[in-house]
């Protein structure tokens, strides 16, 4: 009968964001370990609280089956001499087994007949095995950070108090961290601290329950969101989905209750980004919403005063408190205080930074450094400046607007609520805008500006966010370039790669028109930085080579196209994402239909025989063979065409007029040498396909298309 395992590690509160990742990598482990030892199971299980960790293993066997071993020696053709006795390297064979070779025979393998014999080795048992292998299970676990206690060498993430360890309903014993494996558990530290036996899982389950613990971390993690849900209702307001902070919570308890705090509402003056910012990421705290509160918003803000007419918070908030209390009360003012001095310290700040207008804190820019090489954020958001004018000049944009908000977007960064709440960036400035009387777009585009955050986070919504994220982005990306960080391998300090994708991202999600090559040129010639012009000529490549690769990696992560449609598209040409978007969906297209093969084998023939020539002009009058008449006449009748659909970007157009060359391409191999003896005539007909290939070549190679 199947055999079960159950290990849990007792210690001090391990940190929260330790805990689903030391958990993965704990099963990983395991399985891994069980497999190397011949330990057949059926399922690994892994449960956690910040302060157990544990591990249930189904379906051992009672011993490790028995293994058939085979030795092989040496090869049938020398294990004997010539009179059928045991050859040198068989009897050394042998004697490295403490075998007799007479003993021995020949084995046949997929190798081939060799000497040798079988061995079997009868299987342990698994209660022996795990004792020997559980210590080293746990040693191997990682973390973000571990830490040494009393004498010990050995780290974990936080000190080993208590090991539980029970095989086939029975202790079983082992040492680790001068602790010896039992039958107890332990059960909530205040509410039920004394230890209880464990026979089984069963008992072990009932046992937690008993003892105020919920092992199970989606159970635990069901149960708050419940919980917050019906304070949020006994409040009449609501709690917006939050899934990391619903994470984080249920990782810091053992035994979730629900408790609701309440603040004066004098601090609805402060913006509720500020407020939740307090609430979630330095509290733990859920903020509670007023019920269709997004009706409720027709206030201009202009002042503090406003703030709190356009707040969407109710005064209450909701915390999970880890202890079951007969008097709540206590701990719920416990938290008010500690949240009540929080949110005094950000009206202070809301009420300082505004005593002065917003551009006031420009100037201030000029002590913040933002790269050694490139200057300080004065600098910075002067090139903004720069490149806001450049997009503005290609654009229907409100210039005026533009440059006012790339003059402003990093004025925030000076002030004191940002200093104590760096994540506010940008925020703070659209309210700082607003309030010093700037228009609502350009104060929208100051907050949009850093949008979006992550690979995957929120877009801008306006248009001018959405230009004024693209300026900040270029500039990120060609200031770490000429000043040398560029990213290597899995290391990118600077999120580089991130903000390659946000570019694409907007440029794609608003279908913006906007040539990146010509872009970093701009950069480069508006800059203001001391730029060699070896460095100025090398640079714009480097760049937009690495805008391609990203391109390529997002369009085969994100959208899923075929790798040589991305390789043929972006191989001839990359300087515009939105043209190069619609080619790769173009000829995506193209691949579906029947003239694709025909055509791509003319191409691939074209490309082959014309690699290692250079294009020259194309003389009528050498024409031999009216193969090559009809090829040069069916080009000149579509060139003219197909620049026209290359300016409005209708490539479908262009690709419907290219296909119509594959006839005649396909007619001129049929009928011509192109490799003729006479050098003019050969030169003549290389040029003659050197402009075809060109002519594909606006669009895509299609050489290397599968």
């Amino acid at each position: 009968m199947d055999k079960d395992l159950i290990l849990e590690i007792g210690t001090e509160e391990i940190p929260a964001g330790f805990l689903e990742d030391s958990s993965k990598k704990l099963k990983e482990i395991t399985t891994k370990v069980l497999s190397d030892s011949n330990l057949s199971h059926s399922d690994v299980e892994v449960y956690y609280t910040p302060r157990r960790l544990t591990l249930r293993v189904s379906g051992l066997p009672e011993k490790q089956e028995d293994i058939i071993q085979q030795h092989t020696g040496p090869p049938e053709s020398i294990a004997y001499d010539d009179n059928k006795n045991p050859s040198k390297a068989a009897i050394g064979f042998a004697k490295k087994f403490g075998k007799e070779a007479k003993g021995l025979r020949i084995l046949k393998t997929d190798r081939g007949r060799f000497l040798g014999f079988t061995q079997k080795i009868k299987g342990r048992h698994t209660g022996k095995i795990l004792k020997e292998i559980l210590p080293d299970i746990v040693l191997k676990i990682p973390f973000p950070k571990s830490m040494r206690w009393r004498t010990s060498k050995i780290t974990f993430a936080r000190p080993i108090r208590w090991v539980l360890c029970i095989f086939n309903n029975k202790p079983l014993k082992f040492t680790i961290y001068n602790i010896t494996s039992s039958n107890k558990s332990y059960g909530h530290r205040f509410l039920s601290p004394k230890s209880f036996k464990v026979e089984n899982w069963k008992s072990y389950l009932s046992g937690l329950e008993d003892s105020f613990v919920v092992l199970d971390q989606d159970k635990r993690s069901g149960l708050i969101e419940k919980e917050v849900a019906v304070r949020a209702a006994e409040l009449n307001g609501s709690v917006e989905e939050d899934t990391e902070l619903l994470k984080t919570v249920s990782n810091i308890v053992e035994y979730p209750i629900a408790l609701i705090g309440t603040f004066e509402e004098e601090y609805l003056e402060v913006p509720p980004e500020v407020l939740v910012s307090v609430m979630k990421y330095h509290q733990k705290y859920f903020p509670v919403y007023r019920k269709n509160s997004s009706d409720s918003d027709d206030t201009v803000i202009k002042s503090i005063e406003d703030i709190k007419k356009v707040n969407t918070l109710l005064p209450n908030f909701i915390f999970i408190s880890g202890i079951k209390v007969d008097k709540p009360e206590v701990v719920i003012k416990g938290n008010e205080r500690v949240i009540r001095a929080r949110f005094n310290d950000a009206r202070f700040f809301l009420r300082e930074d505004t005593k002065q207008h917003l551009e006031n804190y420009v100037d201030k820019l000029k002590t913040v450094t933002y790269l050694s090489d490139v200057g300080s954020y004065y600098d910075k958001k002067s090139r903004l400046e720069a490149v806001s004018r450049y997009i503005s000049n290609l654009f229907n944009i409100n210039e005026r607007s533009f440059i006012r908000a790339a003059e402003l977007c990093k004025a925030d960064l000076v002030t004191q609520m940002v200093f104590e709440f760096p994540e506010l960036q940008g925020t703070m400035g659209k309210y700082y805008a607003l309030i010093s009387g700037e228009t609502s777009e350009v104060a929208t585009a100051i907050e949009e500006h850093y949008m979006p955050v992550t690979r995957d986070g929120q877009l801008p919504a306006t248009e001018l966010g959405s230009y004024l994220s693209i300026a900040e982005k270029i500039d990120n990306i060609c200031s770490c370039f000429f000043a040398g960080l560029i990213p290597t391998g899995s290391a990118d300090p600077y999120a580089l790669r991130r903000q390659v994708i946000g570019i694409i991202r907007i440029i794609t999600d608003k279908n913006i028109d906007l040539n990146i090559k010509d872009l970093i040129n701009s950069w480069i010639e508006n800059c203001g930085l001391d730029m060699s012009a070896e460095k100025q000529a090398g640079l714009p490549d480097k760049i937009l080579g690495f805008f391609t690769e990203r391109f390529r990696n997002y369009l085969l992560e994100e959208h899923k196209f075929d790798f040589d449609v991305i390789d043929a598209a972006l191989s001839t040409n990359f300087e515009n994402i939105t043209d190069s978007l619609k080619v790769v969906e173009t000829i995506t297209s193209f691949k579906d239909k029947p003239d694709f093969e025909s055509v791509t084998t003319a191409f691939k023939r074209v490309v082959n025989i014309t690699k290692d020539s250079e294009p020259g002009a194309v003389d009528e009058s050498l024409f031999a063979d009216d193969a090559e008449l009809t090829l040069y006449e069916k080009y000149l009748s579509i060139k003219n065409e197909v620049s026209k659909d290359l300016e409005s970007a209708d490539y479908e157009k262009v690709l419907s007029k290219i296909v119509e060359l594959r006839i005649p391409v396909d007619n001129f191999f049929d009928s011509v040498m192109v490799m003729d003896k006479k050098l003019q005539i050969k030169n003549n007909r290389l040029s003659l396909l050197h402009k075809i290939k060109t002519l594909f070549f606006n669009i895509a190679d299609f050489s290397k298309l599968n």
